[in-house]
């Protein structure tokens, strides 16, 4: 794991094994959800769309509550924002506080990639480190 997102949630004044545990918990869900999803296959999963959408739904649920993971969560004007609002960006995983995040992350399947867009809005939206830097942002890219 890059060393900036252990010294962004530091800033935030979260522990470094505090930090490690919540990473384990996303990197256990995410293997989760694959190994149950499995390999993308037209015959089952209608589109890759639809395999996204239901990797994304599965590894929503398999995160649960928790104070400093927050799944599909939506950001605008630096703040938490209502899902679907016009001009909100919304990230797969927000690590930290809600209102106050240390690491956002994208997880993409198969072809998919983040657009220009998205990646103009996380930097826009997102709340800013106290010191006003953008928090980093982690890919995972699964499949093609």
């Amino acid at each position: 794991m890059p060393e900036e997102i252990f010294e962004a949630a530091e800033a935030r004044g979260i522990d470094r094994a505090v930090v490690q545990e919540k990473l384990d918990k996303v990197a256990n869900a995410v293997t989760d959800t694959y190994n149950r999803i499995g390999e993308y296959n037209p015959s089952l999963h209608r589109s890759e769309r639809a395999y996204g959408n239901e990797f994304h739904e599965m590894l929503r649920q398999k995160l649960g509550a928790d104070s400093l993971v927050h799944s599909e969560s939506s950001y605008l004007k630096e703040a938490p924002s209502k899902w679907g609002k016009l001009g909100t960006s919304r990230v797969d995983i927000a690590l930290g506080e809600q209102d106050k995040p240390f690491a956002s992350m994208c997880l993409k399947t198969l072809k998919a990639l983040p657009s220009a867009q998205q990646e103009r809005g996380w930097v826009k939206n997102l709340p800013k480190l106290d010191d006003g830097s953008v928090i980093p942002r982690i890919y995972f890219k699964l499949g093609n």
